[in-house]
């Protein structure tokens, strides 16, 4: 009977002992997790910090003629996908979306250098053309996007 007893409290003490393993693995396991969680959304929120001061820096370089509303449409567009945007948002980034998809075929940097002049001269036009169709929208959302202070701010400081 003793020898029962004892190999009872034996298989006890040893599924006790597992159990006690296995709930520490899954507490250190649940504290990697949160851990790599917490270090995502830092990243997330840097990511938005530089996506929202290159955006009010850009905004600033079309107002005082630093930049072609094209390069700037391009890249606040950009830039502006790095946050999870509502549909009024999305409709107020509307003008540097659609400048941005129009002008999306003309080459630049390398492929820009292996155009000949004409083909280069034929793309600036085009450009230019586009970009006057879009000057007031641009322009005034750029104007906007300098003047206002919260601009995007509810992103840059979002909890989990």
């Amino acid at each position: 009977m003793v020898f029962w007893v004892t190999g009872a409290v034996l298989i006890i003490v040893v599924l006790a002992a597992i159990a006690a393993r296995l709930q520490w693995l899954l507490r250190q396991k649940n504290k990697a997790e949160q851990e790599k969680r917490q270090e995502q959304h830092s990243a997330l929120l840097e990511r938005r910090a530089y996506a929202h001061k290159s955006i009010k820096i850009l905004a600033n370089a079309v107002l005082e003629d630093q930049v072609t509303l094209t390069e700037a449409s391009i890249r606040i567009s950009g830039l502006a996908r790095t946050f999870p945007l509502n549909q009024q948002e999305r409709d107020f980034h509307t003008c540097f979306f659609e400048l941005a998809d129009k002008t999306a075929h003309i080459p630049y940097l390398d492929k820009w250098k292996e155009l000949d002049n004409k083909q280069q001269k034929i793309f600036t036009k085009e450009r230019i053309t586009l970009e006057a169709r879009a000057f007031d929208s641009v322009r005034d959302a750029c104007k906007h996007i300098g003047e206002d202070k919260t601009y995007l701010e509810p992103y840059l400081n979002a909890t989990l």
